[in-house]
C-alpha cells in the first residue's frame, strides 16, 4: 500500500516538474507606480520552439513582431503600443504614446 502511495506521489511530482520545456510562462507586475491607467499585472505564455505567443491574460491583443535569443518585441494595434520583453533580465517594457510602463516578470 505504501509503495502505491510512493509511486503516485513520485509520478505526480515528476509530472508537475516536467512541464513542457518549450513553453515560457511569465507573470509581470507593474514597477513604475506613476501610471494610474496601467494594468497592475498580466501573464503571457510563449512557445519557445515556434517563437509564438500562446496565451495572454490581463493585456490582450499583443502580436509577436520579433523573437530573438535575447528579447521578444511585440506590437499591439488595439492599444497603439509596442512592448519589449528582455529574456535575460525578465523586464517587460511597454511603450505607449505618452507613457512607458515597466514590469518585472517571473
Amino acid at each position: 500500500m505504501s509503495l502505491k502511495i510512493f509511486l503516485i506521489l513520485t509520478s505526480l511530482t515528476v509530472y508537475s516538474e516536467n512541464k513542457n520545456p518549450n513553453l515560457l510562462d511569465i507573470v509581470c507586475i507593474l514597477k513604475n507606480k506613476s501610471s494610474n491607467e496601467a494594468k497592475k499585472q498580466f501573464s503571457k505564455t510563449f512557445n519557445l520552439k515556434s517563437k509564438s505567443l500562446v496565451k495572454q491574460i490581463g493585456i490582450y491583443y499583443d502580436k509577436v513582431l520579433t523573437f530573438s535569443e535575447n528579447e521578444i518585441i511585440l506590437t499591439n494595434n488595439v492599444y497603439d503600443s509596442y512592448s519589449v520583453f528582455d529574456l535575460n533580465s525578465f523586464i517587460w517594457t511597454a511603450y505607449y504614446n505618452k507613457r512607458i510602463n515597466v514590469y518585472e516578470c517571473q
